[in-house]
């Protein structure tokens, strides 16, 4: 007989032991991600959203600026 034949059971003995809660800490990493994960996208369509407003913002008064010197020329 090996003297480490219950080594497996001491080592499975001592996990438990010390992490008894295995997985309640993984489901509480996994809903800790889901989060995360959620807030960067909001973020990101976020910024998507606020960038497309400037760009759409910019083109417009550039827009409006040529108009008026469109408008200004005859008067010059």
């Amino acid at each position: 007989m090996s003297p480490n034949r219950d080594l497996p059971a001491l080592q499975l003995d001592l996990y438990l032991y010390y992490f008894p809660n295995h997985y309640a800490i993984h489901h509480i990493f996994t809903i800790l991600f889901t989060i995360s994960a959620t807030l960067h996208l909001y973020s990101l369509v976020l910024t998507c959203t606020l960038v497309h407003l400037y760009y759409a913002l910019v083109s417009i008064w550039i827009r409006m600026i040529s108009c008026n010197f469109v408008y200004l020329l005859p008067n010059l």
